[in-house]
C-alpha cells in the first residue's frame, strides 16, 4: 500500500508552471513509496517510467495518484478507496550534494565538460563516478550496445542489454546528477570526420580514453595537444591483473605517446609463462588491446582513474587538496590487483606512482622541433628530404 509520494523540486516547479497534466515514475509497493520522475500534458506520452497518476486540474484516473502542486497534498485511489499520501520534496539543487562539501568544490565541478570515449566497463564506472562527483556536463562516444556478457563488469545491468551503452550510461548519470547536462555520440570516434570531432569536444575541460582502441586512444593524444585540453587514459591488462592511468597536461608533462615505451618495458618484465598473451611477440604496443577481467578488478582501476580525474578538473584551485595529489615528474599511475601480476613479488593490490618523461623524438608533443630547428614544419622537412634523396638519385643515374 502506498502511503509516500517524493516528488524533486525542478518537477514541482514546473508542475505549477503546467497547471495540469500526467505523472509517470516509479511504484514501490514492498515500501510504500511512489516517485514522480517525469510529468507531461499528454497522457499518452512516450515515457521510460509508467503513468502513475495525474495533476492540477488533468482528468483524475480511475485508479492511481491525484496530486495538487499548489496544496502540496496527495492522493491515491485503489479498488475505489481513497488514501491520503505523505508528500515529501527532494531538494536537488541544494541537498544532492550536500555531503561533498569540504570534500570536492561541487560549484567549480559543475562548469566543466568531460568527453569520455569508450563507456565499457571501464568508462562507465568512471563517467558515473565523475557524475556523482557534480561535473556538470558529459559528452558520451561509443558505438556498442551491452551485450549480455558485459553485464558482470558494466554498470548497465540485465534491462539495458541491447541498448547503447552512451544511452545507458547517460540514464545512471542523470538519475544520480539531474541537472547534469549529457551528450551521446552513438559513433566510433575515428567515423566522425575531423572537423566535427573537434567541434564537439571544443570548450572541454578534460578528455578520458576508456576504449580499447590504440588507434583511437593516438588520436585522443592528438587532439588534446591540438585542441589544449589535458587527457586521462585508463587501460587494463593481463585479464584486469594490472593496469594503468596515464594523464597529460598538454605543455606541462609528457603525452601519451611519450609514455607508451614505459608500458612497454612494464611488460617486459611480466614473465612469458605467467602471460595471456605473449606481449614481447607483438611488435607495435599501440596494437595490444586492453582485456576483460572480474567487476572488482575493472572497478579497482576505474574508480582510481576518476579520482585522478577530478583531479585534473580541480588542479588550478589553490585551496584544493588536489594540489598535491600528483607526485613531481609522475604521470603514469599503476595498479596491480592480483600477486605477481607486474613483478614476481609483486603484492596484490599494490599501486605506484612511474617517473615519466617527454621524448624528444615524439611524433606527437615535440613536433615543434622542427620549428625550432629547421624553421620549416615537419612535413616541410619531409619533403626537403624526399627532394634531396630524388635528387641524389638522378645525379647517380647520370654518373652510370
Amino acid at each position: 500500500m502506498i502511503n509516500r509520494l517524493i516528488v524533486n523540486e525542478i518537477l514541482l516547479e514546473s508542475m505549477k508552471k503546467d497547471k495540469e497534466g500526467y505523472l509517470f515514475g516509479l511504484i514501490h509497493n514492498e515500501e510504500g513509496i511512489a516517485h514522480i520522475m517525469d510529468i507531461s500534458a499528454a497522457k499518452d506520452k512516450q515515457s521510460k517510467y509508467g503513468r502513475i497518476g495525474c495533476f492540477g486540474n488533468a482528468a483524475a484516473p480511475g485508479e492511481g495518484i491525484f496530486f495538487s502542486p499548489e496544496s502540496m497534498k496527495a492522493v491515491v485511489l485503489n479498488n475505489g478507496i481513497e488514501s491520503e499520501l505523505r508528500v515529501e520534496t527532494i531538494r536537488l539543487k541544494t541537498d544532492i550534494f550536500a555531503r561533498m562539501k569540504g570534500l570536492l568544490d561541487t560549484d567549480v565541478l559543475k562548469g566543466k565538460k568531460v568527453a569520455i570515449t569508450g563507456l565499457g566497463s571501464v568508462g562507465s564506472l568512471a563517467a558515473l563516478e565523475l557524475g556523482k562527483a557534480g561535473v556538470g556536463e558529459f559528452i558520451l562516444i561509443d558505438s556498442d550496445e551491452l551485450s549480455v556478457n558485459n553485464v558482470c563488469r558494466h554498470i548497465g545491468d540485465i534491462e539495458d542489454i541491447g541498448r547503447y551503452k552512451t544511452f545507458i550510461v547517460k540514464d545512471k548519470i542523470l538519475r544520480r546528477n539531474p541537472l547534469a547536462k549529457v551528450k551521446s555520440v552513438e559513433n566510433n570516434i575515428l567515423d566522425i570526420e575531423p572537423d566535427k570531432v573537434e567541434e564537439m569536444l571544443s570548450g572541454a575541460s578534460l578528455l578520458i580514453a576508456a576504449t580499447d582502441s590504440k588507434e583511437a586512444n593516438f588520436y585522443l593524444n592528438e587532439l588534446s595537444l591540438k585542441l589544449n585540453i589535458p587527457l586521462v587514459w585508463i587501460g587494463l591488462y593481463e585479464r584486469a591483473s594490472w593496469g594503468h592511468i596515464v594523464y597529460s597536461i598538454p605543455g606541462e608533462t609528457p603525452c601519451l605517446a611519450c609514455v607508451v615505451p614505459a608500458i612497454s618495458e612494464i611488460i617486459e618484465t611480466i614473465p612469458k609463462e605467467e602471460r595471456v598473451i605473449d606481449y614481447t611477440a607483438v611488435e607495435d604496443i599501440s596494437k595490444i588491446k586492453s582485456e576483460p577481467g572480474l567487476g572488482t578488478d575493472v572497478a579497482f582501476v576505474a574508480t582510481a582513474g576518476a579520482k585522478i580525474a577530478l583531479a585534473l578538473l580541480l588542479r588550478d584551485k589553490e585551496y584544493s587538496s588536489f594540489m598535491r595529489f600528483f607526485p613531481s615528474e609522475c604521470t603514469m599511475f599503476i595498479a596491480a590487483n592480483s600477486h605477481g601480476a607486474i613483478f614476481r613479488d609483486t603484492k596484490a593490490l599494490t599501486t605506484s606512482w612511474v617517473k615519466t618523461k617527454t621524448r624528444e623524438d615524439c611524433d606527437y608533443c615535440r613536433k615543434e622541433r622542427y620549428l625550432e630547428k629547421y624553421d620549416m614544419s615537419q612535413t616541410e622537412l619531409s619533403d626537403l628530404v624526399a627532394k634531396l634523396l630524388n635528387e641524389a638519385s638522378l645525379l647517380d643515374t647520370e654518373k652510370g
